[in-house]
């Protein structure tokens, strides 16, 4: 990997722990992609989240992940909810409720900007 992309790599996960700060401590949801492709920095995540004190009761950090048997047990145990499964859940969807649910996604981005 060139000197310029490790550079961006680390500002980037830089940039995910502020926005975990700051989504924290205002009450904003924060939704962190493709974890498995990042499984050192989880364990810098796993630690951040441990200092966590009294986050914001609004506050929501969703993670996606493909499974992988390297993903910190310490982010699993402090977790509400686990969901297991992929895309093919969504074939018998009507496309209603595609729409509603992109809807709802398309929402909650514009609320955090």
């Amino acid at each position: 990997m060139c000197n310029a992309v490790m550079v961006l790599h680390c500002l980037t996960l830089q940039v995910a722990l502020q926005l975990l700060d700051t989504a924290s401590t205002r009450g904003h949801w924060l939704m962190l992609q493709n974890c498995h492709l990042l499984i050192r920095w989880l364990k810098e995540l796993e630690k951040a989240l441990e200092q966590l004190t009294k986050p914001h009761p609004d506050f929501r950090l969703w993670l996606t992940t493909a499974p992988t048997p390297e993903f910190p047990i310490g982010i699993l145990q402090v977790s509400t909810a686990c969901v297991c499964g992929g895309w093919c859940g969504w074939c018998g969807w009507s496309i209603v409720k595609m729409i509603f649910i992109n809807i709802c996604f398309v929402f909650g981005i514009i609320i955090l900007e």
